[in-house]
C-alpha cells in the first residue's frame, strides 16, 4: 500500500495519521481504567478547550463495520465517566466479542479505542481483562509516553497508523 495516499474516510470517521500505541497485553479492568483515566486527562490537555468528541461502536476486529453511536457526541466530561471505574467501563461495551468503543476528536487528530470482556465471561468487572490503543500524532507521542506509559509502567507496542489500521480490518475498504 502506498504510504503517501491519504487515510480513508469510513463512514464519518477519518484514520488519523501518526502511531498507534496498543497494549502488549491483556489488562486487568482496574489498570485499564486507571490507563484510560489517564489518557483522557493527557487528550484533554493537548485539546485545549472542551471540545466535542465523537463517539463509535468499533466493529472493525468484529466484522469490519464502524458506527457512530446515537449519543455520538461526547465531550471530556463524558469520556471520564466512561472510563473512570472496571463499572463504567462494562457499561460503555456493547457487549459483542472485539467490538471496541471508540472517541475521536472532529478534526481526527487522535483516536482512542477500548474494550473490556462482557459479563459473559463469568467474572466480575473488576476481574475482567481488557485492552486499548490510542493513535496520535508523532508530536503527541513522546509526551504520552512520558507521561501516561511510563509512570502506569504499561507495556505498549507502536505502530505506523496506516498499517495497524489495516491489520484490524480497516484496510479492507475503499479510500474516499
Amino acid at each position: 500500500m502506498n504510504k503517501n495516499r491519504p487515510h480513508g474516510v469510513y463512514t464519518n470517521l477519518i484514520a488519523p495519521r501518526g502511531t498507534n500505541l496498543r497494549s502488549n497485553r491483556r489488562l486487568i479492568s482496574p489498570l485499564l481504567s486507571s490507563a484510560l483515566s489517564e489518557t483522557a486527562m493527557f487528550l484533554r490537555r493537548c485539546a485545549g478547550d472542551n471540545p466535542t468528541l465523537f463517539r463509535y461502536d468499533d466493529w472493525w476486529e468484529h466484522d469490519g463495520l464502524h458506527l457512530p453511536r446515537k449519543d455520538e457526541l461526547i465531550d471530556f466530561d463524558v469520556l471520564f465517566s466512561l472510563v473512570e471505574t472496571p463499572q463504567s467501563l462494562e457499561a460503555a461495551m456493547t457487549g459483542d466479542l472485539d467490538v471496541v468503543a471508540g472517541v475521536a476528536p472532529p478534526n481526527f487528530q487522535w483516536y482512542l479505542r477500548f474494550y473490556l470482556e462482557t459479563e459473559s465471561s463469568g467474572s466480575s468487572a473488576r476481574e475482567r481483562e481488557g485492552r486499548f490503543d490510542i493513535t496520535l500524532p508523532e508530536h503527541f507521542v513522546e509526551d504520552y509516553c512520558q507521561q501516561v506509559v511510563a509512570p502506569l509502567a504499561l507495556q505498549m507496542q507502536a505502530q505506523d497508523s496506516l498499517a495497524y489500521y489495516v491489520s484490524i480490518g480497516m484496510g479492507s475498504y475503499p479510500y474516499s
